[in-house]
């Protein structure tokens, strides 16, 4: 966010840490519980935004 900012004369983040929101929780499972997917290669984070089936196609999968 920083190095787009300031490449594009654009705003800045108001703080220097990215607070990530929490995406899996294995105690209490919120707001999700913990995912497995054998069906995908390693490399893909379930957390991202990006759907988990367009980054096995980024990946060549």
């Amino acid at each position: 966010q920083w190095a787009v900012a300031l490449a594009t004369d654009g705003k800045v983040p108001d703080t220097n840490v990215y607070v990530a929101p929490a995406f899996e929780d294995s105690a209490t499972g919120k707001p999700n519980a913990v995912q497995c997917r054998k069906d995908l290669p390693g490399a893909i984070y379930l957390s991202s935004e990006l759907p988990a089936e367009d980054q096995a196609k980024a990946v060549g999968q």
